[in-house]
């Protein structure tokens, strides 16, 4: 039963950490998520990478509730263990994903084409 916990609960812990640290110390690398207006300049990418993992953390807070949730269902017999890990693996897919939209939308909303802070 603790492996069962383990492989269920690694997801969004993983997802916390990285998301926390790099709110904290944002990435210098531009790596897997890039999206094209972030790399305008320096202002846009912070922008970017905050605001990403900020919405990520919120995600993954909300995915630990969920599986804390779905855990408790399975232990007393509501729920069966395929059906609530294949719930959960689709749901973190679907929280990776979530910020990427917001997150272009808010950059285009705050940044011109050319990178400056638009005018209100």
């Amino acid at each position: 039963m603790f492996w069962k916990i383990a492989s269920c609960l690694w997801f969004p812990i993983m997802l916390l950490v990285i998301s926390i640290i790099s709110i904290i110390k944002p990435l210098k690398i531009k790596g897997a998520f890039v999206i094209k207006n972030s790399l305008k300049n320096d202002k846009t990418w912070k922008y970017t990478n905050r605001f990403y993992f900020c919405w990520l953390l919120f995600l993954s807070i909300g995915l630990l509730i969920y599986e804390i949730i779905s855990l408790e269902k399975v232990k007393s017999g509501e729920l069966s263990w395929h059906i609530a890990r294949r719930n959960i693996s689709f749901i973190g897919i679907f929280i990776l994903l979530l910020p990427l939209p917001i997150t272009t939308i808010a950059l285009k909303l705050k940044f011109d084409q050319d990178g400056n802070y638009r005018k209100v």
